[in-house]
């Protein structure tokens, strides 16, 4: 059965406007086609400095997690035509881990570059493609500390470059959207956030198997279903014939049965 899930993140769209910031460069809020259709996206260009990384960081600080419970972080992420950069990096650690640990996406042929998981976790990460060159970067992680962790995304020079310190060369970037951080053991439709966090529940399921989705999934949204399916019939005869061929060896010349479709 379906299970709500909560986006933590207070504004889901990374704009300045929303509360967004972008260090060792600048994050703008963008005219763009969201994977949504929507037409706001945020925007990120690194300067030419280099100190602790070409973060991109949501709203509302570090947030509190349960040791031990499943969470997913995930950002809509492709290259914006200018400069070079091809690759984001999602940083998780040390306030609910040991140690750093994330992951590098390739938003150019949609592929994880690199993946270092921190001790004692067991991170792991995933990209999802979509309409119009975006992707969908997302890891899956438990917590093993209490403390809280700061929700940050990086941009990297290259595939094994997870804290993203480099000297960027002021004009490349990534075009960014969809910020979540859910309680879930892997990604979930897009839950989109406005000034506080919001539960979901995806879908309903009715009684004769039809499944009512909460919200429109994302264009390109990739779709699974797992279970079991039981159809419902009756015997037509009250009673059947069987011919013994063989010691406990039985056959039935034909079965008649009827459906109706509900």
């Amino acid at each position: 059965m379906p299970s709500p899930r909560t986006n933590l993140l207070v504004y889901s769209v990374p704009t300045p406007g929303n509360g967004w910031n972008g260090g060792d460069g600048a994050l703008t809020s963008f005219a763009a086609t969201a994977p949504d259709g929507s037409g706001t996206v945020g925007k990120y260009v690194e300067n030419g400095s280099t100190n602790t990384g070409h973060q991109i960081t949501a709203p509302g600080g570090a947030e509190t997690l349960t040791v031990g419970a499943a969470y997913t972080m995930s950002l809509w992420c492709k290259p914006t035509g200018t400069g070079t950069k091809r690759w984001l990096t999602c940083l998780v650690g040390p306030g609910a881990f040991a140690s750093f640990g994330g992951a590098v996406f390739d938003v150019v042929t949609g592929t994880v570059s690199s993946v270092s998981v921190p001790t004692g976790s067991g991170l792991t990460a995933t990209i999802v493609p979509g309409l119009l060159g975006w992707y969908r970067c997302c890891i899956s992680f438990a917590p093993t500390s209490s403390a809280a962790m700061t929700y940050e995304w990086r941009c990297a020079s290259t595939g094994s470059d997870i804290f993203g310190n480099y000297i960027g060369d002021g004009t490349s970037g990534l075009l960014i959207w969809g910020g979540q951080l859910e309680n879930n053991a892997q990604v979930g439709s897009s839950i989109p956030t406005s000034g506080a966090a919001a539960t979901v529940t995806d879908y309903v399921l009715g009684a004769t198997g039809i499944v009512t989705c909460a919200t429109a999934p994302v264009a390109g949204a990739v779709l699974a279903w797992t279970g079991t399916f039981n159809w419902l019939c009756r015997f037509d005869d009250d009673s059947l014939d069987f011919q013994q061929f063989g010691t406990g060896l039985w056959s039935m010349g034909s079965l008649k049965f009827s459906t109706v479709k509900l």
